[in-house]
């Protein structure tokens, strides 16, 4: 408890921004919000509605507003985490740096992008495979989400308003998060993949009772989108 609370001194302020609907979906989330260890000072907020793009630009310029704060976490209303994730990422002391996450959708592969100038965001074909054998802090030239992305102000202070924009990917398709990769590197920002700590992401899903035929036995079966 001591190298937290010193840690809590240590790290400077920020603000926490939730992207959030009207109606709340996981109550797990509130409990690991109600949970996590901030730096003295900082502050979180939901921002509420359908446009996501519109809320990550909200909680930036509500960020924006108060000098005090030096960093902005992003989060969305169906993530997962420990306690300590927070103060493990501003430990990093890096301007960008992002847990791995999963995609909430089979086959729930870690949300990894090719780079974007090269190869138009392309999903990766393995993206297992890329991270195999590999732990700690990965220099990711590519792209990826932006679950539990930690971002510092100096970062967002050499970007202009809105720093999330939709549709420049694909026509029609948001994907706010993956462009906002490809605007960093193009500022020359190096972007982190913290391998070391993870985030989780709810999916829907149910569970059925399973006859094998063959054997004879019974299982349960779970069935997500």
């Amino acid at each position: 408890m001591g190298s937290e609370t010193s840690n809590l001194n240590i790290n400077p302020s920020g603000h926490i921004g939730v992207a959030s609907h009207f109606l709340g979906r996981y109550r797990e989330f509130d409990y690991c919000l109600a949970r996590l260890l901030t730096p003295q000072g900082s502050s979180y907020q939901y921002y509420l509605g359908v446009d996501v793009c519109n809320n990550f630009n909200q909680m930036i310029r509500h960020m924006m507003t108060n000098s005090n704060f030096h960093w902005i976490w992003i989060l969305g209303d169906d993530h997962l985490f420990g306690e300590n994730l927070l103060l493990s990422l501003l430990e990093r002391n890096v301007d960008v740096v992002t847990p791995i996450c999963c995609r909430r959708l089979n086959p729930h592969t870690p949300i990894l992008h090719e780079d974007m100038e090269h190869n138009k965001c392309a999903s990766m074909e393995d993206p297992w495979k890329e991270l195999e054998g590999k732990t700690g802090m990965l220099d990711w030239h590519g792209t990826s989400g932006n679950a539990g992305m930690l971002i510092r102000r100096s970062v967002l202070e050499k970007m202009t308003d809105p720093w999330f924009e939709n549709g420049k990917t694909y026509s029609g398709v948001g994907a706010s998060d993956l462009y906002f990769w490809h605007k960093l590197h193009e500022i020359g920002v190096k972007t982190y993949l913290d391998l070391d700590n993870t985030i989780g992401h709810i999916t829907h899903t149910s569970v059925w009772p399973d006859y094998d035929k063959e054997t004879g036995k019974w299982k349960a079966k779970m069935i997500s989108p």
